[in-house]
């Protein structure tokens, strides 16, 4: 009996998300079907209202959108979709008539990307779709490793600030105590004393970085031999030590 070979699992490639704007169904259609249906999915809006509606439900990866259309022009509606915060990054390929000059340049005023103009080739249709929605891609896995590492950058130097701050309070008390005699109440109660105070330090350190990240007030600070720079925490962990 043949023995079946794992095979590992295919890396099925996510649709991107494409917004088709225009009041003619059959314009839609056939753009649609010059794009196809393998790298894209497709929500349809008939006006620019519509369109508005449908933006503020969920994200696009891309809009084509046309510009000649009764109520909200393609235009306005670029603009008021450019007012949105996800609206900002949004990429918007315009669709038009060789004689709407000027919507075309209120579209690019307003933050459109891009522009076709009807009747387009389908080769240049695909090929400024695919460049514009590629490059879109691009940016958001970018700032998404940006971010990251923001994020691991951040844990450095809170681990060095953690460390540094309890490495100096143990430091202390252990440096304290080679020097107590067990025999000698006095000694005894100052070390006693010191212990207290450096956990309250440790304490300090802990409570301040908490405040800290709850007020979103992240400063830094150089420090020699620090592997990194370290969280300036100083204000904060003196507002706990005061408080004991």
């Amino acid at each position: 009996m043949a023995i079946e070979e794992n095979k590992p699992d295919e890396v099925v490639e996510q649709k991107g998300k494409i917004m088709l704007v225009d009041d003619e169904m059959m314009h839609r259609k056939l753009i649609r079907t010059i794009l196809g249906s393998k790298k894209f999915d497709y929500v349809e809006a008939s006006s620019g209202n519509e369109a508005l509606e449908f933006f503020k439900k969920e994200p696009f990866d891309l809009i084509l959108m046309d510009l000649n259309m009764p109520g909200l022009t393609g235009s306005e509606c670029i603009r008021e979709i450019k007012k949105l915060e996800r609206g900002k990054e949004t990429p918007i390929i315009m669709v038009t008539a060789q004689s709407n000059l000027q919507g075309l340049i209120e579209g690019i005023e307003y933050g459109a990307i891009e522009y076709i103009v009807k009747p387009f080739s389908h080769d240049e249709l695909r090929a400024k779709v695919m460049a514009i929605y590629n490059f879109h891609k691009q940016r958001i896995e970018l700032a998404e490793k940006q971010a990251e590492l923001e994020r691991l950058k951040l844990l450095q130097q809170t681990v060095v600030t953690l460390s540094h701050h309890i490495n100096n309070a143990l430091s202390s008390v252990s440096l304290f105590l080679q020097t107590v005699d067990p025999n000698d109440p006095e000694k005894v109660k100052e070390l006693i004393k010191v212990t207290q105070m450096q956990s309250n330090k440790i304490l300090a350190v802990i409570k301040g970085m908490e405040e800290m990240a709850k007020n979103a007030d992240i400063k830094l600070i150089d420090y020699p031999g620090a592997t990194s720079e370290m969280l300036d925490i100083a204000e904060f962990m003196k507002k706990h030590i005061d408080n004991k």
